[in-house]
């Protein structure tokens, strides 16, 4: 890395002895050894400024991706990784891994300059070849299903339509889902996912007696990070319950599935938009906006979110413009 044999490399800390830090202090570099082979981890030493010995440094794209202490066979090079104080340098912190800080408390994530990552990636080209490098240059929508914790509360914490922040039930980083994204929580009721299933496996078409009740269109204002991070950074216990069914008034109402284990991640929208009470029959919806119906069904099915077509979110605002219009005007 160019910038690292002239000595005029910086690394900003982001994550410092396992902890976030709100001052984020930039680090120069005064010693980086070169690639030279492709195994765990990257660079085989790299001395900062008050390090008093060099370390080993592992290069990732963003720090979710950083999996090796998951892996067993990874597990001897991890426990050495530990003991020489290794690090992570990424282009974007997005969020620790699972159990990540628990295995290695002394953890250190830096940042690089994205003209350096950039720099990094050209020299050792071969070995980035097949990595899946997702970028994030524009607006996504995406679906998400609404659960109990988005529009009901019990007293303890107010519900995400109402507090702005909402888990992912699946494996979202800040590349899929990043501030500015537009996010669509669907509320339906009537059918069960069996009998949708069924009926489209048998017909191909979607049932009927199917509605949409309550759709909330928000905007995305952060990152994904970890609970424990976004815990850290408003002074909440890492314990404190953030939706409904982590209280303990939960595990007696019968509307909420408790959940012993708490959500891992955390993201914050505001609001643009919030219809209610539509009422609006998806089998007849599905001949006016089918890819939005069809991504309904997916997300009712996997219980995941899953992402729609701009043109798509386009003709569906379009199409509850005019129906709510036509209602205000009966």
């Amino acid at each position: 890395m160019y910038r690292g044999d002239e000595k005029t490399l910086w690394l900003k800390r982001v994550i410092g002895e396992g902890r976030v830090l709100l001052k984020k202090p930039s680090i120069k570099v005064e010693f980086i050894e070169r690639i030279t082979n492709t195994r765990f981890p990257d660079i085989k030493g790299i001395k900062l400024k008050g390090d008093i010995s060099e370390r080993p440094a592992e290069v990732k794209f963003v720090t979710s991706t950083f999996d090796y202490h998951q892996k067993p066979r990874y597990h001897e090079h991890f426990k050495k990784f530990i003991s020489n104080n290794g690090c992570i340098v990424v282009l974007r912190h997005d969020h620790l891994p699972d159990k990540l800080v628990k295995e290695f408390p002394r953890l250190d994530v830096f940042e690089i300059d994205e003209t350096d990552y950039t720099t990094f990636i050209r020299e050792n080209l071969t070995r980035f070849l097949n990595r899946q490098m997702r970028s994030h240059n524009h607006r996504r929508i995406w679906l998400f299903q609404q659960s109990a914790n988005f529009w009901s509360s019990n007293g303890e914490v107010p519900p995400a339509c109402v507090s702005g922040r909402w888990c992912p039930s699946d494996n979202l980083t800040s590349f899929d889902l990043a501030p500015g994204d537009i996010v669509v929580f669907i509320r339906h009721s009537g059918r069960s996912y069996q009998a949708v299933a069924k009926h489209w496996g048998e017909t191909g078409v979607v049932i009927d007696s199917w509605a949409l009740q309550d759709l909330y269109v928000g905007r995305v204002t952060t990152p994904i990070t970890s609970r424990s991070e976004y815990c850290q950074r408003y002074n909440y216990p890492e314990d404190e319950p953030l939706w409904n069914d982590e209280t303990e008034a939960a595990k007696h109402d019968p509307r909420v599935r408790y959940r012993a284990s708490k959500w891992p991640k955390v993201f914050e929208f505001e609001k643009i938009i919030y219809l209610r009470d539509l009422g609006l029959d998806l089998s007849q919806l599905w001949s006016v906006l089918p890819d939005f119906v069809t991504g309904v069904r997916e997300i009712y099915a996997t219980h995941v979110s899953r992402p729609i077509a701009t043109d798509v979110y386009i003709s569906l605002m379009e199409f509850l413009a005019q129906y709510e219009n036509s209602n205000r005007g009966m």
